[in-house]
């Protein structure tokens, strides 16, 4: 379960994370495959809309939700549930900062990641959390692109 909860993640959150940080790393991966543990994080700052540096900030603070997914147990759905919910309120806030040039990228990035913590809040057991891989490929392979365009700006920018 971990593993398909962080390769989840580190789409969308993830790739915003390294892109802040100037990484080069690859994080495309599908809902199946293993990933590295470079997640995201909350922040309490609140934004403005349209503020590259409160995106910037934004994009940093992600950063710090990596304990929260690596510290996971196999079948935590409570606690996979948290940290879907804490990162989507980090994504939104990102989202809510996002210059013009990017506006349309974070809002796609976060509807996505909105409709995948949406699923994962309404799972109860292990079973129902595998089911929704096949439901998830397509919202997770829809992230890429936009992903990539967040990771060019924020490596630009940040």
């Amino acid at each position: 379960m971990k593993t398909k909860l962080m390769a989840v993640l580190t789409l969308g959150a993830g790739a915003l994370a390294l892109a802040a940080c100037g990484s080069s790393s690859d994080t495309t991966s599908s809902s199946t495959s293993a990933s590295t543990d470079t997640t995201s994080s909350t922040s309490s700052s609140t934004t403005s809309s349209g503020d590259t540096t409160a995106f910037c900030a934004q994009v940093n603070a992600l950063q710090s939700l990596n304990s929260t997914f690596s510290n996971l147990s196999n079948n935590d759905i409570p606690g996979a549930q948290a940290a879907f919910q804490t990162a989507d309120d980090a994504i939104n806030k990102a989202d809510e900062a996002a210059p013009p040039d990017i506006k349309a990228d974070a809002d796609a990035v976060a509807a996505a990641f909105n409709t995948i913590n949406d699923k994962i809040q309404g799972v109860s057991s292990v079973d129902e959390l595998k089911a929704l891989g096949p439901v998830l490929k397509p919202v997770v392979a829809s992230l890429q692109s936009h992903v990539k365009s967040l990771q060019a700006f924020a490596k630009s920018n940040c």
